[in-house]
């Protein structure tokens, strides 16, 4: 990838349904040069698609997160699990890797009862092979555009907590979503003809759903495989502190370039970071800057090396 091909895709992560000319104008080239590129980068090279960030507790939903550790499973088992989650409706990511933890699935449900019929099926299935597990409930999370991809970059920030009001939408606005979430650069005029209703009325529902905040953003899912970037999930302890002190900690933690993801959480750690790196060398130096920032908050930490991420459809359930 060229530097224009970066700057793209950093204007892309902080969103992915800007038009062709508006992403010409801010990266210096054509309109029709822009669409040329975003084409050429499609198919997973790198980019796989372009997803919604839907804010799941807005709409009843819990999210859950859960951490497996394997034993004695399989290429074929581990094959058989993926195919699994990948079809499940109430999967809207999960990831594969090493480390701490083999495994990440998050999972959006309306309320315990059903989280706990989903473990229940998982663990039929799939339990013989499942050494240890951890349950992580969201509190709060923030989705960080891609600054690490150019120098001067402006942070973007996506945020969702589950101390939201719940709203209720009506079945067009649900089905809308629904598509977003696979595809956020779908035209207006298709997503009529999906619809049934008017681009104009596409154009009104999305902007409505983006102001009552159960749109907050357009990103990607992209290949980090292909652009060979280690992705890193960290798993921080905190000491107890000061709400003062914990600010300015997150603070420190949202401005570090490499840092994609940050989730507050109920689990047996504190907060859940997701790290790009170049390598392990830069992993291992963005460790030790998050815990010297303010000596005495981290207590300790785990971290997985993320191969791939199977699924992302921030809205899987069935419309």
């Amino acid at each position: 990838m060229d530097e224009k091909d970066k700057l793209i895709l950093y204007n892309l992560t902080k969103n992915s349904r800007r038009t062709y000319a508006a992403l010409g104008s801010e990266c210096g080239v054509s309109k029709e040069r822009a669409r040329y590129k975003i084409m050429q980068m499609t198919n997973g090279e790198p980019i796989r698609h372009f997803t919604t960030f839907i804010n799941a507790p807005m709409l009843g939903y819990h999210c859950i997160n859960i951490y497996v550790k394997l034993h004695n499973a399989s290429e074929r088992t581990e094959s058989q699990i993926i195919q699994y989650l990948q079809n499940h409706d109430k999967v809207d990511w999960f990831c594969a890797g090493d480390g701490k933890w083999d495994m990440i699935i998050s999972v959006i449900t309306k309320n315990m009862a059903k989280f706990r019929n989903f473990m229940n099926e998982f663990e039929q299935l799939f339990g013989k092979f499942i050494n240890e597990k951890s349950i992580s409930v969201l509190v709060d999370e923030y989705v960080l555009s891609h600054d690490y991809l150019v120098d001067d970059g402006q942070r973007s920030v996506m945020y969702m907590t589950e101390d939201s009001k719940s709203i209720t939408l009506d079945k067009k606005n649900i089905e809308l979503v629904k598509i977003l979430s696979m595809n956020a650069r779908m035209p207006l005029v298709d997503l009529s003809k999906k619809l049934c209703i008017s681009s104009d009325s596409v154009k009104y529902r999305i902007k409505w759903l983006q102001k009552h905040g159960i749109i907050i953003g357009f990103k990607l899912h992209l290949n980090y495989a292909y652009m060979k970037i280690d992705q890193n999930r960290l798993l921080l302890h905190l000491n107890s502190m000061s709400k003062d002190v914990k600010d300015r900690f997150l603070k420190n933690i949202l401005n570090i370039s490499n840092v994609i993801y940050v989730r507050n959480c109920i689990a047996p750690w504190d907060m859940e970071l997701h790290i790009l790196s170049s390598n392990r060398d830069v992993f291992r130096n963005i460790l030790k800057q998050i815990t010297n920032f303010i000596p005495g908050v981290v207590k300790s930490y785990d971290f997985m090396r993320v191969y791939d991420v199977h699924k992302m459809d921030y809205f899987p359930l069935k419309t």
